[in-house]
């Protein structure tokens, strides 16, 4: 049974918002049922709460500023809408707040997308005075950047940042001409990674899905530190791909990178192995939907599943894509 839809109210009251996420029961509540239409969400067993806000074909969305909070775009009833949403539960009681100065923008007059841009920067701002980003996210930033790099040997600038999906609500972070490549990087001793659903490994279908496995450790003066890859990065964009600089600067702030954060204390870092890519086949480590023997009415009980793996020693795959990584060096960027 779907969520059930209530009458149109000014906004969701917290308390309100608190019962349906505690009775577990999901729910629809209209903000506004005329141009644009808004309502606010809660899924199933609480897994999600966000807002809808109805928009026109042609709308952009913007990228979000946050890893938490994702925005992306949805067909209901035959309205297309923005969706804002997130899966964090100890962000709920923060984030209905935040949805709350989305909906009071878009019922005051301003078009939808610039309300959730509005709102979302001045979050951004208000976040970024109290801290950077978390140390796991830093380091994912940082080797997914390294694998951007990699590829612009190869493919040039233009296609590489093009390729980076960050923040655009895909299962993969990048989509290159060959495959979808999924990275993962990590600072422990053996490579083990932490998988955040049972779709993230399932490739598209059509197309071979590789896996990059990265290690990095603490490197001292010898290291680079994220500010640093980020400005060099930047550079050679500006230099050799101008085009594509708004498009790296919004795949930046999908992951909750901002200005402001280049001024923060940042640890240096090099790479403590090789690349290590895999292919996402039959003898990968991964949960999919299809690993569960379960009846369908148990399995959709399932509502967030996540777990870790560890390809440490695992044969490296073959193949075109695969051999871009056999030349990088152990000790740092290359570029």
């Amino acid at each position: 049974m779907g969520p059930s839809v209530d009458r149109a109210h000014a906004y969701g009251a917290w308390g309100e918002i608190a019962g349906c996420l505690a009775s577990g029961v999901g729910r629809r509540i209209p903000l506004d049922r005329g141009a644009p239409y808004v309502e606010y969400f809660v899924d199933d067993h609480a897994a999600r709460v966000g807002l809808r806000v109805e928009i026109r074909p042609g709308d952009r969305l913007p990228s979000s500023p946050m890893a938490a909070i994702r925005v992306a775009k949805v067909q209901q009833d035959g309205r297309r809408l923005m969706e804002l949403s997130t899966t964090e539960s100890g962000l709920f009681r923060d984030f209905h707040d935040l949805l709350a100065g989305v909906a009071e923008r878009v019922r005051a007059g301003t078009a939808p997308t610039l309300a959730l841009t509005q709102t979302l920067r001045s979050w951004s701002e208000l976040l970024a005075r109290i801290g950077g980003l978390p140390a796991s996210e830093r380091l994912g930033l940082l080797g997914e950047l390294h694998v951007l790099e990699r590829l612009a040997t190869v493919y040039g600038w233009p296609t590489a940042v093009e390729a980076w999906r960050a923040g655009a609500g895909e299962e993969h972070d990048f989509g290159l001409p060959e495959a979808d490549l999924e990275v993962k990087t990590t600072a422990l001793e053996r490579r083990v990674h932490h998988i955040g659903s049972t779709t993230q490994l399932v490739p598209t279908p059509g197309r071979e899905l590789l896996f990059c496995s990265l290690q990095f450790t603490r490197g001292g003066a010898a290291g680079t530190s994220l500010a640093e890859r980020i400005e060099g990065v930047r550079k050679r964009i500006g230099v050799e791909a101008p085009a594509m600089f708004e498009a790296f600067e919004a795949a930046l702030r999908s992951w909750g990178w901002l200005p402001e954060h280049a001024r923060l204390p940042d640890e240096r870092w090099v790479l403590r192995t090789s690349p290590l890519m895999l292919a996402v086949d039959a003898a990968f480590p991964r949960l999919t939907p299809d690993a569960f023997d379960l009846p369908v009415a148990v399995r959709s009980r399932l509502v967030d599943v996540s777990y870790r793996i560890d390809v440490t020693d695992m044969a490296p795959a073959g193949g075109a894509v695969a051999s871009l990584f056999s030349d990088v060096a152990r000790g740092g960027f290359e570029g």
